[in-house]
């Protein structure tokens, strides 16, 4: 595709992503009402006996994968709106979410900002080095990284432990704190093992955003040559999810329109996408069950071939 079609599908975009990057306070209360009447239903068959532990198990892992993305449009001042409401609501998804809100709310603005650019670290990547910097690494560092970044580590260990004590616990804010301290005991009473539930919550929310970023096609340009627009349709894929499992990730799978505008809140994300003209999303990558297999063992992106590699 030349730069003048390039340009011109991006235009094409960028005109259609905005007739959706903006809040509609009356949808977003009934995406809260679609989250928390689903949660005391759960709740009540749970304490009734019609719901099995496993089952109320694997419910509350995707309740709290909703909580953290409905937490990340906040952050992003996108699901409300008034900007106060989603600081002052955001504040408390953190605590429900273990993570700080302003913390995040920094950090990750600052990804969707360079996402996609090369010499520049993003807090935000699972991919974390190129393999050129792999390479001139010492032996020690070596051997730690490709350990560390070993997909099942990564993903069973590594991801859960950032979420669910190094977040809350080493670089949380006291409510982050507080609301830790709670659910971990509350769940506790249920079973002792019940607050592992977050864990596997945080294992595939990374898994979820290592295939929107890390999956070939994908576009990592150093300064000189990256745009952002660019990046954020190439560099962001299109997952396709179970239809079991999209209460959970609330519309997070059209990557490629949220990396475009921040500003299309969650409920509106399947809209924009469907209601697109034919051939809008020719640039971005659509992620099935193949790709995804093809794609998690993704570990570092090599600058020559312009690929995510494994080890």
């Amino acid at each position: 595709m030349t730069s003048q079609n390039n340009e011109k599908l991006l235009q094409q975009v960028r005109e259609h992503i905005k007739k959706y990057s903006k809040a509609d306070d009356a949808e977003a209360k009934m995406t809260l009402v679609r989250t928390f009447v689903p949660f005391l239903i759960a709740v009540t068959l749970y304490k009734l006996g019609f719901v099995p532990l496993p089952l109320f198990f694997v419910f509350m892992a995707g309740y709290h994968m909703r909580l953290f993305i409905l937490f990340h449009d906040m952050a992003h001042n996108s699901f409300f709106s008034n900007p106060a409401m989603n600081s002052q609501i955001g504040y408390l998804f953190g605590a429900l979410s273990w993570t700080s809100f302003a913390r995040w709310r920094s950090r990750h603005n600052n990804h969707h900002s360079i996402s996609g650019q090369l010499g520049i670290y993003d807090n935000g990547q699972t991919i974390l080095l190129t393999k050129q910097q792999y390479e001139v690494l010492p032996l020690w560092k070596k051997i730690a990284f490709r350990i560390l970044r070993d997909p099942i580590v990564f993903f069973t260990f590594v991801a859960p432990l950032q979420q669910c004590f190094y977040n809350p616990l080493i670089v949380g804010d006291a409510m982050t704190r507080l609301g830790w301290i709670v659910q971990v005991y509350c769940e506790y009473q249920i079973h002792p093992l019940f607050p592992l539930e977050s864990c596997i919550a945080a294992s595939f929310g990374f898994i979820l955003f290592h295939l929107q970023h890390a999956v070939n096609v994908g576009y990592k340009r150093y300064k000189e040559n990256w745009n952002l627009e660019e990046a954020s349709i190439r560099g962001s894929t299109m997952l396709y999810i179970p239809p079991v499992m999209r209460w959970a990730t609330l519309g997070i799978e059209y990557h490629h329109i949220h990396h475009f505008s921040t500003q299309v809140p969650c409920y509106k994300l399947q809209k924009c996408h469907d209601e697109a003209p034919q051939g809008l999303w020719k640039m971005v990558t659509f992620v099935d069950a193949k790709k995804t297999w093809e794609s998690m063992g993704n570990s570092l992106y090599d600058e020559n071939t312009q690929q995510y590699i494994t080890f």
